[in-house]
């Protein structure tokens, strides 16, 4: 049980905020086990907690080379491409999750919220507009498509999509900007 016990400590140092610790002990988990994708996915989860975006990354990249099927490993290796300003690579990471699991409403929000980023209107109300099937209450995605809307001068959509936000959680200073902003 040494690796299930060294998992473990990894965690608690997490937990405490000892990243630098945390990190240590992964790092033996991969000295002892180089394809072990779930050490290289935590590594990079404490290295992105750590703002070290790029060594995130690569961890990623290697949970992902030996488990192609690492779902959370692309969105978080999104997340950090996305931290770093490189939408581009966090769309493709995004993507990547998406088509691993394509029911997961944070997955089709930040993929979304990336292709509103990059310009790409249509292509993230038709991915916010999935999300919200999946979950209808989910508030970030109707602001979003809201926001898409608004750019596309689609205002009377936009404001639809702010108001239901607002239905939702009404105390949301962004949304009562964006629908006033709208109207």
């Amino acid at each position: 049980y040494q690796r299930e016990a060294l998992f473990e400590m990894a965690y608690c140092h997490e937990a405490l905020e000892e990243y630098d610790d945390a990190v240590e002990i992964y790092e033996r988990l991969i000295d002892e086990e180089p394809y072990d994708a779930n050490a290289w996915f935590n590594k990079g989860v404490i290295l992105g907690r750590k703002g070290a975006h790029r060594g995130a990354i690569s961890c990623y990249e290697y949970a992902t080379a030996i488990n192609p099927d690492f779902v959370n490993a692309y969105y978080n290796m999104g997340n950090s491409f996305a931290m770093l300003g490189r939408l581009d690579e966090a769309i493709d990471a995004y993507r990547a999750a998406y088509q691993g699991d394509p029911a997961d409403v944070p997955v089709m929000h930040n993929l979304a919220s990336s292709l509103e980023e990059r310009g790409h209107y249509i292509e993230a109300i038709d991915m916010f507009t999935k999300a919200l099937a999946a979950d209808s209450k989910h508030v970030p995605s109707l602001y979003g498509r809201g926001t898409c809307y608004d750019a596309l001068e689609q205002f009377d959509k936009a404001v639809a999509d702010y108001e239901s936000a607002l239905d939702i959680e009404p105390t949301q200073p962004d949304v009562w900007y964006a629908k006033a902003d709208a109207l």
